[in-house]
């Protein structure tokens, strides 16, 4: 093999085992009633699905972003993007209640790990953002059905141009020092934040 023009194309014993997963994963959701629009891209390993319990955002009082998208378009473009870079991207089930109450729930599973989408429509410090979905993660996690908390967020960028690398590190500096209404530091429950941006080729990660 060493001596092979090909070797540097090789793929790698874990990216074969990637796949094989992702390919295994597909065929439990395309057999389960549970889920729809489950798709499996053969060129990169991504796969993507929607839970029939995932809230649907359609309606013409639905709130409009960039000229007409609603947040559950933002949120199907946001899963497109992760698809096409090769990630296992599904849309979670919200409709779970309790006593009549709708429970805390989030909207993605990426690559095994529950999160909430926040599209970014303005220009503002991505600190908000964050401080909005910390108070969301803390909900969920405080649900008795949730074995595995989450500590992680997604923000997807549908206009490239709200993205800056330093502004994401000013804001997360920002977020550190948030306080709750009593003035105590916030009891932070992201630890991670991933960047979706429309075109791009990788998904961002920074440490909070």
């Amino acid at each position: 093999c060493n001596n092979c023009r090909q070797a540097g194309n090789a793929i790698p014993d874990e990216e074969v085992e990637r796949r094989k997963r992702n390919r295994v994963k597909y065929r439990e959701l395309k057999n389960n009633p549970e889920w729809s629009d489950v798709e499996y891209d053969k060129r990169t390993g991504g796969l993507r699905a929607q839970h029939v319990g995932h809230i649907i955002h359609d309606s013409p009082k639905a709130e409009r972003f960039f000229e007409g998208f609603t947040s559950t378009q933002l949120e199907l473009e946001c899963q497109a993007e992760l698809f096409r870079i090769g990630h296992v991207a599904l849309l979670l089930d919200e409709s779970k209640k309790k006593n009549g109450n709708k429970l805390a729930a989030l909207d993605l599973e990426l690559d095994g790990e529950a999160m909430d989408i926040r599209s970014i429509t303005g220009h503002g410090w991505y600190s908000h953002a964050l401080a909005a979905k910390n108070r969301q993660l803390t909900n969920y996690n405080a649900r008795e059905d949730v074995e595995r908390p989450s500590n992680s967020v997604c923000l997807y960028f549908h206009d490239p141009s709200l993205f800056d690398h330093k502004k994401m590190v000013k804001s997360i500096e920002q977020f550190r020092y948030y306080r709750d209404k009593h003035g105590n530091l916030l009891d932070r429950k992201i630890k991670h934040v991933y960047c979706v941006i429309k075109g791009s080729k990788e998904l961002l990660k920074y440490d909070v």
